[in-house]
């Protein structure tokens, strides 16, 4: 087991990847510790996968357990997007609401 790669639940998390379901405990994608002792460990549930890349917990993932999977570790997460559609609206929204003649002086 590649102990480097188990969770600190404390820090930041480890990159979730669309082939979560298929981990390992030799695989580069994160998991638990569940017992130090007994050196147990196992991998993110969907739900728990899909609260670290921000999606709501009412979000409904089509699919068997290994789609979602694919589906969170594909995705966006839904935070990010929100940021960036934000930021575009801002550069936009100016450009857009301009008189029609003053549309033609932009450099963009």
């Amino acid at each position: 087991m590649k102990r480097a790669l188990a969770q600190d639940l404390d820090g930041q998390c480890l990159t979730i990847t669309s082939h979560l379901a298929k981990v390992s405990l030799n695989s580069r994608d994160p998991v638990l510790l569940v017992d130090r002792e007994k050196e147990l460990y196992r991998r993110f549930t969907p739900r728990e996968a899909a609260r670290i890349q921000s999606f709501p917990d009412d979000f409904i993932f089509s699919g068997s357990e290994g789609d979602a999977y694919k589906q969170i570790g594909n995705a966006i997460p839904p935070v990010v997007m929100w940021h960036i559609a934000k930021q575009l609206s801002n550069l936009l929204l100016p450009v857009i609401s301009l008189p029609q003649k003053n549309k033609q002086i932009c450099n963009f």
